[in-house]
């Protein structure tokens, strides 16, 4: 069963690492705790817990502001006709009725941070990017990877069925469209976390804050359906 925690939103530069002798372990209805108990594989990682360096600078803004209902990536349509099972779930009668819902959060603590530093640097070192054009001879083709060779969203897909089996709540893991540092189209996978959104990229290992990175975020799938996705820019 996964145990449910209260919001408590901080910022951590650098490596993020939590507090754990800060955190508030009261209780509410939007906050979650992974189900570690099939994480034998994460639990002895040789990434050590460190104390953050900034755990003074607080701010409810290190999570991304959703702007509204918008497009699916085209690449993400060919993946949900492929499996309709991933994406054709929990889905409303009117779209408009995701705006009201409250957002969800993941605890982030010294065993998640382990568990998702290990688990982005296992799959960033285990899968040979290559080109959909190169693997598939398709422009775009989202799928997880085969023969150990994917691209960007590849990669991605793999990191959020790899967490959602060990316990992570798929609210929590989000696919997300950005701008790369050459203005070019990049998927990233997003973790919506108590201290903010962090990134699982296959351009490096570490866990970053979002806006620690150099992207320009351009959308992400709702927390409450995987078929909606939400603009995160202010226009567009």
């Amino acid at each position: 069963m996964v145990s449910k925690f209260i919001l408590y939103a901080s910022v951590l530069c650098f490596t993020l690492s939590p507090d754990i002798a800060s955190a508030d372990n009261s209780t509410t209805d939007n906050q979650y705790q992974r189900n570690n108990q099939n994480t034998n594989n994460y639990t002895n990682s040789t990434y050590d817990y460190q104390t953050p360096k900034n755990i003074e600078r607080l701010s409810v803004s290190d999570n991304m502001i959703e702007y509204g209902i918008t497009s699916l990536p085209i690449g993400f349509r060919q993946y949900c006709r492929d499996n309709q099972n991933e994406c054709y779930k929990n889905n409303l009668k009117h779209a408009s009725q995701y705006d009201s819902m409250q957002p969800i959060y993941l605890v982030y603590d010294k065993d998640a941070y382990k568990e998702l530093l290990t688990v982005n640097t296992i799959i960033n070192n285990s899968i040979e990017s290559v080109s959909d054009e190169e693997n598939y001879q398709v422009i775009e083709h989202w799928t997880l990877p085969i023969n150990n060779k994917g691209d960007c969203e590849d990669y991605v897909l793999l990191k959020k069925k790899q967490l959602i089996s060990y316990g992570y709540p798929e609210e929590t893991l989000l696919i997300t469209v950005v701008k790369d540092e050459n203005n070019e189209g990049h998927a990233i996978l997003t973790v919506v976390t108590d201290i903010g959104d962090l990134i699982l990229d296959n351009k490096f290992d570490d866990i970053k804050l979002w806006h620690e990175t150099p992207y320009k975020f351009i959308k992400r799938q709702s927390q409450h359906s995987p078929i909606i996705w939400k603009s995160l820019k202010k226009y567009s």
